[in-house]
Order: structure tokens, then sequence, then C-alpha cells
């Protein structure tokens, strides 16, 4: 399933080390699809009669959704879910997946936001999304990680729930976002907002850098603060004699 854009994903694994557990499910979407989709372990049936615990195949594919996004979005996925993918890639003898812009929910939680932690169920309840992370029962994670395929349908929903969750968190907080993604590039025009790609642009003063000046706007659907991608003017520092 080959998508680019901007790919909202989560993994739910065995274990916190790569070299100790495997990736039990993967759900992911694309930025303003309506389709979820959750890959699992138990979707290859051949290979998992075999050995339950082999997740080539998932990470085969895994790698494949991931190598052709514009940019990610998760949540502690910098610290977490990308590692372990490409820990499990190596493990396989997999090609790794590239270095692609990345936007890690959880990190600007913690350094734009001021809440009593930074988890997303947190933010969820905070911002009052629409949907809400479900709750895990100890129980049914354990025989999922036995290979038991009901209980692996459980972690699949609620895999799907989280990318839900990131979804409407990430587009709650995009404003916040340091070094986000500029949606100029990708739509190949700088009539847009460099966060969310609408063109209902306000302008808002200007930018002033170390050498440039920009024109700022405010984006009134994602309520964010682009500015041009041009300047408008240069400031060329002045030169003493010694």
């Amino acid at each position: 399933d080959i998508m680019s854009g901007i790919i909202l994903f989560d993994i739910e694994t065995t274990n916190l080390k790569a070299n100790f557990g495997h990736i039990l499910c993967f759900g992911y979407k694309e930025l303003g699809s309506k389709r979820t989709k959750v890959l699992s372990i138990s979707d290859y049936p051949s290979a998992f009669k075999k050995d339950p615990t082999n997740d080539y195949l998932l990470c085969k594919d895994i790698a494949k959704v991931l190598s052709y996004a514009d940019a990610w979005v998760t949540w502690y996925g910098i610290r977490f879910d990308v590692p372990f993918i490409q820990t499990r890639l190596l493990s396989h003898g997999l090609p790794t997946i590239p270095n692609t812009p990345h936007i890690d929910g959880w990190r600007t939680a913690r350094y734009k936001m001021c809440l009593n932690n930074n988890r997303l169920a947190t933010v969820q309840s905070f911002l009052e999304l629409p949907d809400a992370k479900t709750a895990i029962c100890p129980k049914n994670w354990r025989r999922a990680i036995s290979g038991h395929k009901p209980s692996i349908k459980y972690v699949r929903d609620h895999c799907k729930y989280d990318v839900l969750v990131l979804e409407q968190a990430y587009e709650k907080i995009r404003p916040l976002v340091v070094n986000h993604p500029n949606l100029n590039l990708l739509n190949k025009t700088e009539k847009c907002c460099s966060y969310c790609g609408s063109k209902n642009l306000r302008y808002k003063g200007e930018v002033i850098a170390h050498t440039r000046i920009y024109d700022r706007y405010h984006c009134l659907d994602c309520n964010s603060y682009p500015r041009a991608r041009s300047a408008k003017k240069i400031l060329i520092p002045e030169i003493r004699s010694a």
C-alpha cells in the first residue's frame, strides 16, 4: 500500500525493546483520509501458523507504507516507534526506512504545553477530542502476545483508535509544532498555509530573521502563523574596516 503525503501511524509491540519483542500491529492513515488501516502479525496466515512471533512480512509491509511518505506523525515515535521498526527491519536483514520529516506530538506537548503529563490520553482528555483511546486489558494483551487471534483483534482495535486520536490531537496542536514540514513545497505553491495547506490566510505583519524579513500570515483554518517562503527584504551586514 504505497501512500504519500502526511502519514499518521502507531505500533503495538510485545516488549519495549526490539531485540526481545516483535511488532503485533501497525495502524496508519493518510492525514485527512477517512480510511484507517491496521496490519497485524496474524494477517499473514502461513507464516503466523508456522511461527506467531515472526514479524518479517509485517515489517516488510510497514516499510512499504512509510518509505514513500512526505512526513510522519506519531506520539513518542521519535523515541520508540521508529527506532523499534528500524531495529526489527535490521533483525530481518531488510532495508531500513529512510529519514523522513517527523512530527512527534509528544515532543510538542512536552516543550510547548504545560500539562501534568504528556501522554496522548491526557491531551485527548484535556482537548475533549471526539474519540478516545481504549483501555488495555492485561489478560487480552498477554493472550495476544502468545498468538491468540481474538486477542490480537482486540489489540488491532486499540491501535486503530490510537491513530484516530493521534490525528485529532495533531490537528489541535499543529500551530505549536516546531519545524513543521512546509506544505508550500509539497503543494508547489507559496499561496497556502505551510502547516495545513489552506489558502484561507490573513496578513499578520512581518517576521524578522537574522538577515531577512518575511511576510507573516495567520491561517484561519488551523490557527497557525506561517511566513512567506521568499524574503521581502535581505539585510546585508555592514562591514567595517579595521
